[in-house]
């Protein structure tokens, strides 16, 4: 009876969630529209009717992907609503976006951080609402305190260095993997893709990997669960971010090219969460409840 109860208020929190991030896109769409602003548009881009159902399905795996993880941050309600917010915003609203930007020959990405703003706001509110708040004795202060304070400046020094290289590394490897099955259709017109010359590709990557690890770092500050929880919550975080952003933004592309880039997202979604936990998590005492 209590798995039973326990799975349909995760299913209802789920549901409202998603909720809340599409009706927020909207929303904001709406409002820009009003304002003149033209957003970004690809050749291929489903019509209003089907947008719908992409906006859904992609609102869902984010709900999915990000409340699971926003249950493991403790810590008063304000601090958990910023971290969950930041990495939210930063992962999905100004990196995806930035990455997307040079994959794409349209123009206005900029314009999609001001869209996605709202909905991140709503859902970071609405995720952090809807999980359990613990009076804590222990502020996010001291918490990070001692959790820097847990290795030498030096030790530091080159545990983060290596994890923003991690990403980037990372990322070619898989890339290089599935490139001779998806180049083609960069090279076709008609989907609006493009591909950037090297050098681009590597500075957007060092930009992301920076704002990965300090959008990261918080939650690793603050986790409550164990470390393998750690490793597949923030991998599969990282996966649903990237991979429901096409979608959420109805980007009608062919079939065999979102499962490949699906399959490739999320192994290197994990790997690469596996390396910044194992780079930079500490086994910390649990916070105590006030």
């Amino acid at each position: 009876m209590n798995t039973a109860k326990s799975f349909i208020d995760y299913i209802w929190r789920i549901a409202f969630c998603t909720f809340v991030f599409a009706f927020g896109l909207v929303v904001s769409r709406l409002v820009l529209n009003s304002m003149g602003l033209t957003l970004p548009r690809l050749p291929q881009q489903a019509d209003e009717s089907t947008a719908v159902y992409y906006l859904l399905s992609g609102s869902v795996l984010l709900s999915l992907g990000l409340f699971s993880l926003a249950q493991k941050v403790k810590g008063a309600f304000l601090t958990r609503f910023l971290i969950v917010f930041l990495f939210f915003f930063a992962c999905f609203g100004i990196s995806v976006s930035l990455e997307s930007s040079i994959y794409s020959s349209a123009e206005g990405y900029d314009l999609m951080i001001l869209v996605l703003l709202l909905p991140i706001i709503l859902f970071s509110f609405t995720s952090t609402s809807l999980t359990k708040s613990q009076s804590l004795t222990e502020t996010f202060s001291q918490r990070s305190i001692r959790f820097f304070k847990s290795k030498v400046l030096g030790e530091w020094a080159w545990r983060v260095v290596l994890t923003i290289l991690s990403f980037p590394l990372v990322y070619f490897v898989f890339g290089i993997i599935v490139s001779s099955f998806v180049v083609d259709y960069y090279r076709e017109s008609s989907y609006g893709l493009t591909i950037p010359d090297f050098g681009t590709i590597v500075v957007v990557q060092l930009v992301r990997s920076l704002f990965f690890l300090l959008v990261t770092l918080p939650i690793i500050i603050v986790w409550s669960g164990k470390k393998i929880q750690l490793v597949l919550l923030l991998g599969m975080a990282h996966f649903v971010i990237v991979f429901s952003y096409d979608i959420v933004l109805a980007y009608q592309l062919p079939v065999i090219l979102v499962l490949i880039h699906a399959i490739e997202i999320l192994f290197d979604s994990l790997v690469y969460s596996w390396v910044i936990v194992r780079l930079l998590y500490s086994e910390q005492p649990k916070f105590e409840q006030g």
